[in-house]
């Protein structure tokens, strides 16, 4: 999907697009650019297409985590903790700047935000969560008060993100580096806590949740997220017209395309690579996961 949305880019964005230096070019096809902390290399063709540069380094250790995971999850979850708290704290010492997208340097966000190194504690805390969920998945839960907690979930995060520049401010107040890692990464503990009760599955939110459009647009949501900011970009380029005359138009006609464009990623390219990849079930991989399961 990143290979086709990289050309698609190439493709779409033509009269506005000049070749980078080869270094970039080269960052992007080994999926490192994420871990390279400069905004051209982070943002370079596609921008989103940085996460999962840092998915890829995280599913590189992840046979190294998932190595008697259940017994060893403490110390490895608690060595990513004592990483990124280091990582925060050198920002402060050096002084490291926030984001500016006029400085093409080192900053905060290129660290702490789309480094991959700081964004580890995250992966190994969802393994931990799979070790929760199998731990409770199997107990009797009941609806009422499962819905209650999701509800509860769904409401913190989004005063977390209603009122982000008060919790901002007040992180602020420690440190500046600590304020933008809060900033990019703080809510993960409610998201995680989230995703744990929609796995479980007893709310009532969860049920909704299962009707066969939701589970649909949840499939093709990846595809979705590594087309919409290409596809925005020639909207803007090209329609900038019906942007100024007509913005429900222009919002709702991005929309459209946007979702069948993922659908037809989803359907022609995800699904066939998903189907090579289980048609000839990768040992290192199968004994991986095979690890977590244990």
């Amino acid at each position: 999907m990143h290979v086709a949305a990289v050309f698609m880019f190439m493709v779409l964005m033509k009269p506005h697009f000049h070749l980078p230096e080869w270094t970039i070019v080269l960052s992007n096809i080994t999926l490192v650019q994420g871990w390279i902390p400069l905004p051209r290399y982070n943002f370079s063709f596609n921008g989103v297409a940085w996460s999962i540069s840092a998915e890829f380094a995280f599913y590189l250790l992840f046979p190294f985590l998932a190595s008697n995971f259940s017994k060893t999850w403490h110390w490895k979850w608690m060595l990513s903790v004592v990483v990124v708290v280091l990582m925060i704290a050198l920002c402060q010492i050096y002084r490291i700047d926030s984001y500016n997208p006029t400085v093409n340097g080192v900053s905060t966000f290129t660290l702490l935000y789309t480094n991959p190194v700081a964004r580890v504690m995250e992966f190994i805390s969802g393994m931990v969560v799979y070790l929760i969920f199998k731990k409770i998945s199997q107990r009797n839960f009941n609806a009422l008060l499962a819905t209650i907690i999701e509800v509860a979930l769904i409401a913190a995060i989004s005063a977390m993100i209603v009122y982000w520049r008060q919790i901002y401010d007040a992180a602020f107040d420690v440190s500046r580096s600590f304020a933008d890692w809060q900033k990019f990464c703080g809510p993960f503990p409610l998201y995680s806590a989230l995703i744990l009760m929609f796995a479980v599955g007893r709310g009532r939110v969860s049920v909704f949740l299962k009707n066969r459009i939701f589970v649909y647009l949840g499939e093709t949501s990846f595809a979705l997220y590594m087309v919409h900011q290409i596809i925005n970009h020639f909207w803007v380029n090209h329609f900038q017209g019906l942007m100024r005359g007509n913005m429900p138009m222009f919002f709702i006609s991005y929309l459209l395309v946007t979702m069948v464009v993922a659908a037809m990623g989803y359907q022609f390219i995800e699904m066939p690579a998903r189907k090579f990849i289980l048609k000839y079930n990768f040992r290192g991989i199968s004994r991986a996961v095979s690890e977590v399961r244990n």
